[in-house]
């Protein structure tokens, strides 16, 4: 059961009126992480993004509990001053309005965070490969960028295997023998495969991959 089915059935528990509260905050989460994982951690609703915990959100007989982790509890922790909190919990009674623009800021806050730490991380794996690393070519960028489930995959692979496929892409000879590639690596990306199959490495960084190459062309 996918992630998504497992939070309606998480929701369908309560009472309607509980519901539509959960499913106003879920939409809130939706719209500003569209590539967020939806799943079940802690037996509690949760958003995943780029493989990390975004926040978790849950219903309990007097309020609406809402975790977006210590760091977006102390950003808006003046806000958040009229509910109880924790390190990185706080309450919105059922019984007053839930702060939904509150909610979606908190939100917005949190994915920054999660995007400028993978941009650090990012930032530091490719300055620790050995040159050269190849640019992602805009022919193969924009097949990757049409499907959600491409984009995921693509976004979760490391700077080294990333440019392992770029390099296959761009190693094609013909024009004809790149795009049937590109096809080949959408396919390979939403199956869950980290490399091409059957590829000796790049040949640019690996010398056992170069020498392969010329032994081939030999």
């Amino acid at each position: 059961m996918s992630g998504k089915n497992k939070i309606d059935e998480y929701i369908e528990m309560f009472p309607e009126h509980v519901q539509a509260i959960l499913r106003k905050i879920r939409k809130i989460i939706t719209k500003v992480v569209p590539d967020g994982e939806e799943s079940i951690v802690y037996k509690i609703p949760t958003f995943k993004l780029g493989g990390n915990n975004l926040l978790h959100f849950a219903a309990y007989s007097r309020h609406i509990g809402f975790y977006p982790t210590p760091s977006g509890i102390e950003k808006f922790r003046k806000d958040l001053k009229p509910y109880k909190m924790s390190k990185g919990s706080v309450q919105f009674p059922l019984s007053d309005p839930i702060p939904y623009d509150l909610i979606k800021k908190i939100t917005e806050f949190r994915a920054n965070e999660l995007s400028q730490i993978k941009m650090k991380q990012t930032k530091r794996e490719v300055k620790n490969l050995p040159d050269p690393v190849h640019s992602l070519p805009e022919d193969f960028a924009k097949e990757l960028r049409a499907t959600l489930a491409v984009r995921k995959a693509w976004t979760s692979l490391t700077p080294l295997d990333r440019n392992e496929w770029i390099c296959w892409v761009i190693s094609a000879k013909k024009s004809e023998t790149r795009q049937k590639r590109i096809k080949i690596a959408l396919e390979k990306l939403t199956e869950g495969s980290k490399r091409p199959c059957c590829w000796p490495g790049c040949p640019h960084r690996r010398p056992a991959a170069a020498k392969w190459f010329r032994k081939k062309s030999d």
